[in-house]
This record gives C-alpha cells, sequence and structure tokens, in this order.
C-alpha cells in the first residue's frame, strides 16, 4: 500500500473515531484498499457474546441483524474471540482451517449467501467487558487467500484503530451519560441553568427557557440570567462570582469581602405579583480545563413556587424539630413572604411570628431569610437534610 493512501486511511479512521457516522467510509476505503468484496466493524459483548455492528460495507442490513440476534452463536471465531492477540492483524486461515469453515452452519446459512470466505482482520481493542473486532472479506468463488503483504499493511493501521475505538468508545460512555442526565432534568419541576468559568451559559433544561421564555423576573441576556430589579441582577451576579471563587479552589468566603458564603440562595421579585423565584447558587468542581474553558463551572437552580409542589411541613419538622406552626412558617419565608404578609393570612400577631421565626433560625442552624430558602431548596432536591 502506498504511503499516500496509508496516509488517507489512517486520518478517515480518526475522523471516524470523532463522528461515529464516518465508520461506513472507513470500511468502504478498507474493501478497496485490500481488494475485497465487503467488510465489517463489530462490538461484541464476550460476557454474554452479544455482537453489535458499529457498521459495514457490502452487506445488507439484514444480514447484520440475522448475525445480531442468530447467527453471532453460530460464528466459529465468537466462541473464543480472545484467541486473537489483541492488536495484531490476522489470515483466517491462520485460526480456522478452510475445510472447519465448510463444514459449519455458520459458512452454509451465513457466509455463502454473503459471499464471505477468505478474511484478514483484528481485535483492535477490549474495553471492559467488550471487545471490537474488524474484518475484510473475500468470496470463495472468484477470491483468493489475503497475502502476508496485506496482513502487514493491515498491521501497520491496526494502532490507529485501536485509539479511533477507544475515543469512539469514551464519546458513546460521555453521550448516553449526557443523554440520560438531560432527560432526567427535564423530568424535574425546577429550572437549571450552567455556566462556565466566565459566567456565560452554557446548558439549561426546558424548566429554565420556559421562566426566562415568561419574562417575569427573569430573563438570559447575552447568555446570562438577568432579573428585573437591578439590584436583584447585581446580588445574583454577586453570587455568581463569589460561587466561581469556591469552585476555583479559593474556599468559601467571598471574594468581594462581605463575608456572604459562595454558593448561597436569594429570592427574585415578580412583576406579575406571584410569588418570588427561589434562586439556589452551586459551585461545581469541573472548573475551567486546560484547552477548553467552556466546562460547567456553577450551577443555578430555579423554583417557582406557583408551579413546584410545596415541601411538606412535616418534612421539615422531622428534619429540625420544628413545630407544625414553626414549619409552616418557614415555608412562608422561604417563599418570599414577610411577617406582615403572613400575619395577615394567619391572623398571627407580630410578635408571635417574630418568636417563632427566632426558633425556626435556631433550630434549622440558619441566621438569615437567603439560608433558610437555601435550606428549603436542598431539602426539596436531595429529599434530606443537607449538611450544616
Amino acid at each position: 500500500m502506498r504511503d499516500d493512501r496509508r496516509l488517507d486511511l489512517i486520518g478517515q479512521i480518526y475522523d471516524a473515531g470523532l463522528d461515529a457516522s464516518q465508520w461506513p467510509s472507513v470500511l468502504s476505503a478498507l474493501t478497496r484498499s485490500f481488494n475485497g468484496n465487503a467488510a465489517c466493524l463489530f462490538q461484541q459483548d464476550f460476557i454474554t457474546g452479544a455482537a453489535r455492528p458499529l457498521a459495514f460495507d457490502n452487506l445488507t442490513v439484514k444480514s447484520f441483524s440475522d448475525y445480531g440476534t442468530y447467527y453471532w452463536k453460530k460464528d466459529i471465531w465468537s466462541p473464543n474471540p480472545r484467541r486473537h492477540a489483541v492488536g495484531e492483524a490476522f489470515l483466517s486461515h491462520e485460526h480456522v482451517s478452510d475445510t472447519d469453515i465448510l463444514r459449519s452452519e455458520f459458512y452454509y446459512d451465513f457466509m455463502r449467501p454473503n459471499r464471505l470466505f477468505y478474511a484478514t482482520g483484528s481485535l483492535p481493542l477490549i474495553e471492559g467487558h467488550l471487545l471490537y473486532m474488524l474484518g475484510i472479506h473475500r468470496p470463495k468463488r472468484g477470491g483468493r487467500r489475503f497475502s502476508e503483504a496485506q496482513r502487514q499493511d493491515l498491521q501497520l493501521l491496526v494502532p490507529h484503530l485501536r485509539r479511533a475505538l477507544q475515543i469512539h468508545h469514551r464519546f458513546e460512555q460521555a453521550t448516553v451519560q449526557r443523554e440520560a442526565l438531560e432527560e432526567a432534568s427535564d423530568h424535574l419541576t425546577r429550572g437549571i441553568f450552567t455556566f462556565d468559568a466566565g459566567g456565560r451559559l452554557l446548558w439549561c433544561n426546558p424548566v429554565g427557557k420556559a421562566i426566562c421564555d415568561q419574562a417575569d423576573g427573569l430573563t438570559m441576556q447575552r447568555g446570562r440570567l438577568v432579573a428585573v430589579l437591578s439590584d436583584e441582577t447585581g446580588r445574583l451576579h454577586q453570587l455568581i462570582s463569589e460561587a466561581l471563587h469556591t469552585g476555583n479552589g479559593n474556599g468559601t468566603a467571598s471574594s468581594t469581602g462581605s463575608g456572604q458564603a459562595a454558593g448561597d440562595a436569594m429570592l427574585i421579585s415578580r412583576p406579575s405579583g406571584q410569588r418570588s423565584y427561589m434562586l439556589l447558587v452551586s459551585p461545581l468542581r469541573a472548573g475551567r480545563g486546560p484547552l477548553d474553558d467552556r466546562q460547567p463551572a456553577v450551577a443555578v437552580f430555579v423554583s417557582d413556587p406557583e408551579r413546584t409542589p410545596e415541601l411538606p411541613t412535616t418534612r421539615l419538622s422531622r428534619l429540625y424539630g420544628l413545630t407544625s406552626a414553626e414549619a409552616q412558617l418557614a415555608l412562608q419565608v422561604a417563599g418570599g413572604h414577610d411577617l406582615r404578609e403572613i400575619a395577615a393570612m394567619s391572623k398571627r400577631t407580630m410578635n408571635t411570628l417574630r418568636t417563632q421565626l427566632k426558633q425556626v433560625f435556631q433550630k434549622t442552624g440558619t441566621r438569615r431569610q437567603s439560608q433558610l430558602v437555601r435550606l428549603v431548596l436542598q431539602i426539596e432536591g436531595g429529599g434530606g437534610s443537607p449538611s450544616r
């Protein structure tokens, strides 16, 4: 194989490692380069034996569907795929004789209909309980064995194929995890926003987008959360800055010297007159990457008391030993009501409410409304008591 052709194949292989849709093009190029008539790349679980095709060339979808559901059990190589040395190119007749192939059910029912007989290939990678196998094929009629020179040509490509499959495997794992997290976040009742180390929005879930689209106290402007009141916007950005400071490993004290703990909570007023949004700002440990600063560094959680099921007072009572009246007061204060509003709603005196609020702060280990909001949000999210 000419050097320029080999370099072109290597480039295509790495492209496929980053974009799985390119694997069929890689196999097509390998088929042509090795004068084959078909090629396949599949993933096999060597614990269960189940096989899954990643890509194939000049084979029908039905053929691979049949292989994945039945014929992998009859494949004369699959009972012991590890007989092939990892990272080594092989020639099929070195491992299974032509006579044994011709006697097998696998040949008559699968290989012959698909015009497969001679092969060269490799087991380039075993990752966990998964192995990856490449095969380039020729038919029995009109075909011939692959040569030693062709095995050596394939051997020069195997290290690059191995690395590209490692990239593919890790991307696939990361994609599955990300999609699972995003799907789970879609079912939450609170908005979630993540920001990078520069305070720019990276992602929000559908609830967060709906809150911003409603423009009732919070909007998104140029990638930043903005409150309807300028002083609340300033406070929000200060909390994000403090959370960034903490996420960068600089402790929990505010860089502004205000003494506020980074990763705090606040209320956001709403022009509609509905109860205030409750915001919790929390640092994340991902931070700034060495090559890409677009990593999540801060998360902002937004709860809408008008749409979020209210935390049962019994849970607060059980966790902190609050009386029923104290637990109800804690939820009302955390929801943005001042004592005068609560007095009017509950027909309790201001003196009674002040005494009860003092007890709430003492029992919950909080000293101000924002800390109480944070505590309530944490219990809503985790179903238990946050550390104090």
